[in-house]
Parts: structure tokens; C-alpha cells; sequence
């Protein structure tokens, strides 16, 4: 790994824990959602820039994946009385699905 690598992973680790350091100075602001949204478009932004056309379909593949698996794991609890949702906005059988903030 070069420095500029390094310097730019550092970076990502320094602004993600201020944002979660506002998550928890602040309950209920969500402010940890925007941190992580932006920093993955970031990454994404940079991958598209240096034309690494393979990683940018592997990272939609892979957040395809983990969202039809969260899908999954949320009914099956629900269904299992494990937890319940109430007052969606707009639900998808059990999993709530809701403007972030």
C-alpha cells in the first residue's frame, strides 16, 4: 500500500469516527447513516475515476447481496416473533422501508 493510499484510508477512519462520536453525543440525529453513505460514494467516485470498472461491479454486487440478505433475515425474525415494525412509511412485508434521517 503507497502513501496516498494510506493517507486517504486515514482520513476515511478520522472522519467516520467524528461521525460516530455525533451519533452518540446526539441520539435519535442519525447522523452515522450520512457518514457512511458518503464515504461509500466516495469510494465509489474514486474507483470510478481511476476506470476500475471490475471493483465497481463487484461493490454493487456485493450491496445487492447484503440488501436481499437483510431483506431475508428482517422477515424471518418477524416471522418468528423476533421483533415487530409499526408506522412504516412504505412497508415491504415486515422490513420498514423509510427515508434515512
Amino acid at each position: 500500500m503507497d502513501e496516498r493510499h494510506f493517507n486517504i484510508i486515514s482520513i476515511i477512519i478520522v472522519f467516520s469516527f467524528v461521525g460516530f462520536l455525533f451519533y452518540l453525543l446526539t441520539p435519535g440525529a442519525g447522523y452515522l447513516i450520512y457518514v457512511i453513505l458518503d464515504f461509500a460514494a466516495i469510494a465509489l467516485f474514486l474507483a470510478a475515476a481511476k476506470k476500475k470498472k471490475n471493483m465497481i461491479k463487484e461493490a454493487v454486487l456485493l450491496g445487492l447481496f447484503l440488501m436481499a440478505f437483510d431483506w431475508v433475515v428482517e422477515n424471518a425474525g418477524a416471522v418468528a416473533g423476533l421483533w415487530t415494525t409499526h408506522r412504516s412509511v412504505y412497508p415491504v412485508w415486515f422490513v420498514p422501508i423509510a427515508p434515512a434521517g
